[in-house]
């Protein structure tokens, strides 16, 4: 059947007068559409507010970085396994305990704020940067235990298959050379990184819309990702989200390519970095200051790359509500009773 371009202007023209607009069923293109849209509308307020807890996030990254992973590859006892294994545990406590808090409440932050400004985007509502932040703000302890919870068990794989490798270092050392469990233990541990890793992304994107839950809905940190489980399941009449979710890793993968190779690259032809050298007598104010400026690259693309992250995971968030739940026809019943408390629904 041949489209009508007349009735899809007309169309178009409806949907651009209605400030709810975006408030149907989209498709995977739309949905990265709409995201788009409303970043360029919203990135201003979003990237103002965002930039203090990004800035958490990247002295996070910067500590790892700087003092936490250079001591994987070093030992106060090269001669005892033990030794070093208990160093490499206490690595992964420091990471665990100091840097992954402090970059967590960083993104909690981001993604509450940025879900509040693309819900009034969305329903059509005034944006109001204020209020979006006392959201987040209200929000924030709620959505760090989810992340944490969601980081738990999102890198599960990855923390057996290093377990299951320094298990193997350990058994080698105690028992004989025709012992094959240690070669075993190695094996499953080495080639188990990879799937290990789509674990991760499978269940990162499984927890995805629980940010925006837990801001929009008020849900505690378990309830929002059971209902962010739930969202993103198919049924006979929808397809699941999966779709959805791999439009927004490549997307977001892309961006932050990007933007951490054109700011590297800047930087090198500049030599920043020899700069801030030469500017530091001090040894350990230099190399202190060196990561932080190596790190300069890494700030600005997650500056930007969790708001987009976020700006999708909402829209997506609304696209399954309309779809699983007619949140457009709860909406629409909320404005009809607004216009006029006495109206009723006669049948």
């Amino acid at each position: 059947m041949a489209r009508d371009p007349a009735l899809e202007h007309l169309q178009r023209r409806m949907r651009a007068s209605d400030r709810r607009a975006w408030l149907r069923p989209l498709t995977q293109s739309e949905i990265g559409d709409v995201a788009a849209r409303a970043f360029q509308r919203l990135g201003r307020p979003i990237l103002r507010s965002t930039a203090g807890p990004m800035l958490i996030c990247y002295a996070s990254v910067v500590f790892f970085f700087a003092f936490v992973f250079p001591s994987v590859y070093t030992t106060s006892n090269p001669n005892s396994t033990e030794t070093q294994i208990a160093e490499v545990f206490a690595v992964i406590a420091v990471a665990l305990f100091v840097a992954l808090p402090l970059f967590v409440s960083g993104v909690s932050f981001t993604s509450a704020l940025v879900a509040q400004l693309v819900s009034d985007y969305v329903l059509g509502n005034q944006t109001d940067e204020a209020t979006a932040r006392k959201v987040a703000w209200r929000s924030l302890p709620r959505l760090i235990l989810s992340n944490v919870i969601a980081f738990a068990l999102s890198s599960g794989a990855l923390i057996v298959t290093l377990i299951l490798l320094l298990v193997s270092a350990l058994i080698t050392e105690r028992t004989s050379d025709d012992n094959l469990w240690p070669a075993v233990s190695a094996l499953i541990g080495t080639f188990g990184i990879f799937p290990a890793l789509l674990i991760a992304l499978w269940l990162v994107s499984r927890y995805s819309l629980a940010p925006a839950i837990v801001a929009l809905e008020g849900y505690g940190p378990i309830a929002a990702m059971r209902r962010s489980r739930k969202l993103l399941a198919g049924n006979r009449a929808h397809p699941a989200g999966s779709g959805s979710l791999i439009g927004m890793w490549f997307t977001c993968g892309c961006v932050f390519f990007a933007i951490w190779l054109g700011t590297w690259v800047t930087m090198a032809l500049f030599s920043v970095d020899v700069y801030v050298r030469q500017a530091m007598p001090n040894v350990l104010l230099g190399e202190l200051a060196t990561q932080a400026i190596a790190g300069i690259p890494l700030y600005f693309a997650l500056w930007v790359v969790i708001p987009i992250w976020s700006t999708t995971a909402t829209v997506l968030y609304f696209d399954r509500r309309v779809r699983l739940e007619a949140f457009d026809l709860e909406v629409l019943e909320q404005d009809v009773r607004r216009t006029n408390r006495q109206t009723r629904f006669q049948l």
